[in-house]
């Protein structure tokens, strides 16, 4: 491997890890805790969306609820807006992840959550966007630099939004106290479904 490699390697990694290492600030902030409630006290679905590389974090959300047995589903912002859209209900909340806030066809998606009278979160760098003024609950993700040398590409920015997911994922998962039995049953295969049988066998 050329030098230079390893040197660009090490450097994106670092910049990455800064900059989830600095989220951790964020749970001073009463961002979280709102969220963690809604996710908490919904009777319908989670429903998120995002398109592009936060749709990509949306999917990863989206798994790590259904793991927990929380009905909760992706909802692509382009089939929202030509049809998907009536599967949202008063009931569910909605999860739009944009980190500019201000992709169209993602603001629209909100706009008929909220329609619909579900409650709304937007995560996104700006908190003057048009998704966080849309939304009920923010959760604001800033970081100081991408780990792409254009500063342009979603690479530092949607590690620690999914970083953030799997906290909020962890928090939620301690709160109903969501057993390694049923984790069994919902994630019967693969090496995890292998090890979460075993557990239960000693059980």
């Amino acid at each position: 491997m050329k030098e230079t490699w390893k040197d660009e390697l090490i450097r994106s990694l670092s910049v990455t890890a800064d900059a989830v290492e600095a989220m951790r600030d964020m749970t001073e902030v009463d961002q979280f805790g709102p969220i963690i409630r809604l996710l908490l006290e919904t009777c319908g679905s989670v429903v998120v969306t995002g398109a592009g590389t936060s749709g990509i974090a949306a999917r990863k959300l989206v798994h790590t609820l259904r793991c927990q047995d929380i009905s909760s589903f992706y909802l692509a912002p382009s089939d929202a807006l030509h049809g998907a859209s009536g599967a949202i209900r008063e009931s569910d909340s909605l999860i739009a992840v944009s980190n500019g806030g201000e992709t169209k066809e993602v603001n629209a998606v909100v706009q008929i959550a909220r329609n619909a009278g579900a409650k709304t979160v937007a995560v996104t760098a700006d908190a003057r966007s048009e998704l966080a003024m849309l939304s009920d609950h923010l959760l604001q993700i800033v970081v100081e630099k991408e780990s792409d040398t254009s500063n342009l590409l979603a690479t530092a920015s949607i590690n620690c939004v999914i970083a953030a997911f799997d906290a909020i994922g962890c928090v939620i998962m301690q709160e109903r106290e969501f057993s390694l039995r049923r984790f069994a049953q919902t994630h019967p295969a693969g090496r995890v479904g292998r090890v979460l049988n075993d557990q239960d066998k000693e059980l």
